[in-house]
């Protein structure tokens, strides 16, 4: 149990990280380009200096078109950077708001299963229903890491241009995940997973067909002879999700 709540801990440590590393890029990139639109703004500057200058008669018009060249080509140089930095910009925003939404959502999830559990279910076992719900949002976090490292690798493939037509159609990347389970239905699932693993099969069954979800296993449930208390509760979890979902697929072709 204090191994869980551990890797619970550390895996809201390691979004903090990653919130806290992306506020500094998004400064550092805000600052960059508000460095590179002052660099133009002084280089136009230069240009209506010239002018200025061969108007004065100070230089003539050869010297200052071989100078407004140089300025023009170094203020197209600048424009390139700029774009450059805003698109890395907007992909650190996106990347910052997608940690912040996973961060948010486990704090907020994580207080309110503590009241769901009494009100649902108060004869379980407490200390089972916390192990139970680590448990939870340790696969769910650990799923979420890898789906969005993989999700990020394919779209950096793509070219600018498919980018946006591709996060309009990934918007629901997380459906029928773990992490979503965890998310929208946190309290049943972790019920659920707590009484198969104390062998309350009615129980589990009473409390998944509460929330439109399935049965129980009919027999032979239990903890297998090489199998650790870790793997089993991972194994439970994962038969609460199927529980709850297998119902409402019934409910759906009905």
């Amino acid at each position: 149990q204090k191994l869980q709540i551990s890797r619970n801990k550390v895996t809201l440590s390691e979004q903090e990280k990653a919130i806290k590393h992306g506020e500094a890029r998004l400064k550092g990139l805000s600052t960059m380009i508000a460095n590179l639109e002052s660099h133009k703004n002084d280089l136009l500057k230069e240009i209506e200096r010239l002018e200025n200058d061969v108007k004065a008669g100070k230089i003539t018009k050869e010297q200052a078109d071989a100078e407004r060249a140089r300025i023009i080509a170094d203020i197209e140089k600048t424009k390139g950077k700029i774009i450059d930095k805003q698109e890395k910009l907007a992909e650190a925003e996106r990347k910052l708001k997608l940690v912040k939404g996973l961060t948010e959502t486990t704090e907020e999830r994580y207080k309110e299963i503590r009241s769901d559990i009494h009100s649902i279910a108060p004869n379980l076992n407490t200390q089972a229903l916390h192990e139970m719900q680590a448990v939870g949002w340790n696969m769910a976090s650990i799923e979420a890491q890898k789906s969005y490292s993989k999700f990020n690798a394919y779209r950096e493939s793509l070219p600018q241009e498919q980018r946006a037509a591709f996060d309009k159609a990934t918007e629901n990347l997380s459906e029928g995940s773990v992490f979503e389970q965890m998310a929208e239905n946190s309290s049943q699932v972790t019920l659920v997973a707590t009484a198969l693993f104390l062998g309350y099969l009615d129980k589990a069954t009473a409390i998944s067909e509460s929330a439109g979800g399935g049965a129980a296993p009919k027999g032979g449930w239990g903890k297998k002879p090489d199998e650790d208390d870790m793997a089993f509760r991972q194994r439970c979890f994962l038969m609460g999700m199927h529980m709850l979902k297998s119902g409402k697929k019934r409910n759906v072709k009905r």
